[in-house]
């Protein structure tokens, strides 16, 4: 069993389903005069919608408030239902387990989540983002914390550009708009039911707040195509560029919490010292890529060439590279043993870069330990100066 479905069964009556000729979605009581929010995106611009409650029965219910940036619509049943209303929570931590609670046709929906973002700004408002897939019907449905508190509503996409095209975008789903985004709407619908009925909503300009009618397809002030669902445009596909040269430097340091700027030492070279346990603090490691901005190479002193000997390490060298079947590879420079990795720029991953790191510290350290051992060879931590 779910580890909220005890409290999603004591809020589910707070929880409607709602329907207009334009659209089907969620919604939930925020108030005690039963005044119910959804998404804007689920009534479109109609007045008359139907709310589905609990026990599957529906009643008519009227649109009184709509702010069409936000993309909340406030809704007033037209007789008394006894919605019992959910409070609002505070701000949430990011990381924080969630739920939504929607209606899927009359049944309710739950859908346990996270907070993936506390602050995703698209098309100028801060939202929060939650992870997994979700229905297009719990669109309007509360976004819950542990103690069946409202943290916001679920919204309809916005728009974001695509990574390394600016002429392309993508839509973005999951975000729920915060309470503190709407509360002043609430604020003003908070009153005697039949007197909230009395108002009619006005629809204003996303982008310049000048009102405009319904039926109408741009801003008739500066122009801007007005947010009609049936009239969503389908995003432009942009293929993102792969990393090449600076751009996979600085995302894989930046994996690692390190600002490329300060870590370059050369014109291709950027040097950092990999904080990981059992590494020695005055390890180097650089990255390098060729001229062509296409290779990534990862390279890092392991030990000095002894004087006596040394025929036999670099025989062993050899010998470790012919048998090798991973992707490091073992070098002399100037007397000093060198481990290094070689990797196209355009499979750079911030997401995996660190564990990439960590494995090749990890073979570091034990060949410095093999050589150290069999041959007396001494480590060598430290890139020679520059």
């Amino acid at each position: 069993m779910s580890s909220f479905a005890p409290i999603a069964a004591e809020l589910r009556r707070s929880v409607v389903g709602v329907v207009s000729p334009t659209g089907r979605g969620s919604g939930y009581c925020a108030l005690p005069n039963g005044l119910v929010v959804t998404s804007l995106d689920v009534v479109g611009y109609e007045r008359d919608v139907q709310l589905v409650l609990d026990d599957g029965s529906s009643v008519a219910a009227q649109v009184v408030r709509a702010n069409v940036a936000l993309d909340v619509a406030l809704l007033m049943p037209v007789e008394a239902v006894g919605l019992p209303p959910i409070d609002p929570a505070p701000e949430p931590q990011l990381g924080e387990p969630a739920f939504l609670l929607g209606r899927v046709g009359t049944e309710p929906h739950l859908v346990e989540t996270h907070i993936v973002s506390t602050s995703r700004v698209l098309e100028g408002f801060p939202h929060l983002l939650v992870g997994g897939t979700l229905e297009e019907e719990l669109r309007g449905a509360p976004l819950l914390d542990a103690l069946g508190r409202a943290l916001g509503l679920l919204v309809r996409p916005r728009r974001a550009r695509s990574h390394g095209d600016r002429s392309a975008f993508r839509w973005v789903d999951g975000l729920v708009l915060p309470n503190a985004a709407f509360e002043g709407g609430l604020t003003s619908a908070d009153g005697a039911p039949e007197e909230i009925l009395e108002l009619v909503p006005e629809y204003g300009c996303a982008r310049c707040d000048t009102i405009f009618e319904p039926d109408m397809d741009r801003c008739l002030e500066c122009g801007a195509l007005l947010p009609h669902r049936h009239m969503r445009e389908h995003p432009t596909q942009s293929t993102v560029p792969p990393l090449k040269g600076l751009f996979a430097v600085k995302a894989a340091l930046a994996s690692m919490g390190i600002p490329a700027n300060r870590a370059r030492v050369g014109r291709r070279t950027w040097r950092f010292s990999p904080t990981l346990e059992g590494q020695d603090d005055r390890t180097q490691v650089d990255l390098t890529t060729d001229e062509a901005g296409d290779h990534l190479v990862m390279r890092a002193p392991i030990v000095l060439v002894p004087t006596e000997g040394a025929e036999n390490v670099y025989r062993h060298l050899l010998t470790l590279n012919d048998e090798a079947s991973g992707p490091f590879r073992l070098s002399v420079f100037e007397d000093i043993v060198y481990l290094s990795l070689f990797s196209p720029a355009s499979t750079v991953d911030p997401n995996s870069f660190p564990t990439r790191v960590s494995e090749f510290s990890r073979a570091l350290a034990n060949y410095r330990e093999a050589l150290q051992n069999g041959f007396g060879a001494e480590p060598a931590f430290e890139h020679p100066a520059d």
